[in-house]
């Protein structure tokens, strides 16, 4: 065989050669870069998850979680496995929650009976279906996360007046749970929530 040939056929065999798997460092950074191009302040990710299962047009992608907006709002940026392509999620994108490890008896935190709820969230007007959905999905992505890291899942959505909502933990059939700092430790460790605050829901004498 020539000499030209042998070196045609190389230079095809390594054209044809896979493209590395995108790193989680690469696909943080085009999130980031997303946000720069389109204005947005989301900081750093609070969590970031592996590419899963594909979807139905057969792309694989990164999944950025940040912190959530000023009205409670989700906030997540995509970015494709192969491409690198980052973007935001369409209307109605179900987050995925992260695999959940495994948690032996000495680490779940029992909660005795008790009077006391946590507040995670003040209240604050919910003024569309689509709030109102991104409230439900927090839930139940707290719910998830409570049970997949040894918490019991009591995070609930309270109602009030003028279509607020206020996300507190504890309080399950008009019954609440002992005060317990633990709770708040793990708050404080696994999720953006920081102004807590304990009410006793026991009648005033």
């Amino acid at each position: 065989m020539s000499l030209v040939p042998l070196a045609a056929l190389l230079l095809l065999s390594t054209g044809c050669e896979d493209r590395p798997p995108l790193s989680r460092a690469q696909a943080v950074s085009n999130a980031y870069n997303l946000q720069l191009r389109d204005g947005l302040n989301w900081g750093d990710a609070i969590e970031t998850l592996a590419p899963g299962a594909a979807d139905e047009r057969g792309k694989r992608w990164w999944q950025m979680r940040y912190r959530p907006g000023p009205n409670g709002e989700t906030r997540i940026m995509l970015v494709d496995a192969e491409s690198g392509w980052a973007r935001q999620p369409a209307a109605g994108y179900v987050p995925r929650l992260p695999p959940p490890p495994k948690i032996s008896g000495e680490q779940a935190l029992t909660l005795a009976e008790g009077s006391h709820l946590l507040v995670v969230t003040p209240w604050r007007p919910v003024n569309s279906p689509e709030e109102r959905r991104t409230q439900d999905q927090e839930i139940l992505r707290l719910n998830a996360l409570a049970t997949n890291t040894g918490l019991m899942p009591l995070f609930s959505l309270r109602a009030g007046r003028d279509q607020q909502v206020s996300i507190i933990y504890g309080w399950k059939n008009d019954r609440g749970i002992a005060r317990e700092e633990r709770v708040v430790e793990w708050m404080t460790a696994r999720t953006p929530y920081r102004d807590l605050v304990w009410e006793d829901q026991a009648p005033k004498p």
